[in-house]
């Protein structure tokens, strides 16, 4: 029986099918494939909605292109107001990436280092769609991706 002020949720995932997420997100425009394994909380602190994770995905797929595998960690601050993310690959396409910061949920500002080094271009073609064509080769980089979640801007260097 649920309480009408429960305000918390926790999830344990096996082998959840990543392509169910494709259904309730369908406006986002990409199409997820792969496993998710971990836990989800979903807890209310006093005003504020959180989701505190920490999943592995394993051959996560966007737009039909496999990645890789992945770790992703969130953990929040109740005196910040901010979601702390941690998130790196263990294998796959794109190599050592490492993206931790943090997102600032009063102003909806998101600010990661991102890292990753040998990896194939080609792997962020679901991120730019059909405005950009992504060729083959490989890519270091080092770089901060910061701003509000519609404007997010990348700075660093790629090499």
């Amino acid at each position: 029986m649920l309480r009408k002020n429960l305000k918390n949720l926790s999830l344990k995932l096996e082998q959840y099918q990543l392509n169910t997420i494709n259904q309730f997100a369908s406006g986002i425009g990409v199409d997820f494939q792969g496993l998710g394994n971990g836990y989800i909380v979903y807890k209310n602190f006093n005003s504020r909605n959180v989701i505190i994770a920490n999943i592995g995905l394993t051959q996560l797929a966007l737009d039909q292109d496999t990645l890789g595998d992945f770790e992703i960690s969130t953990a929040y601050k109740e005196e910040s107001e901010k979601l702390f993310v941690d998130i790196k690959t263990t294998k796959g396409k794109i190599k050592n990436l490492k993206a931790v910061g943090n997102y600032d949920i009063p102003t909806n500002y998101l600010k990661l280092n991102l890292n990753f080094d040998k990896s194939k271009v080609n792997s962020f073609q679901a991120f730019v769609k059909d405005s950009e064509k992504m060729y083959e080769g490989e890519a270091d980089i080092n770089a901060n991706l910061e701003g509000k979640l519609y404007d997010l801007k990348l700075n660093g260097t790629l090499e």
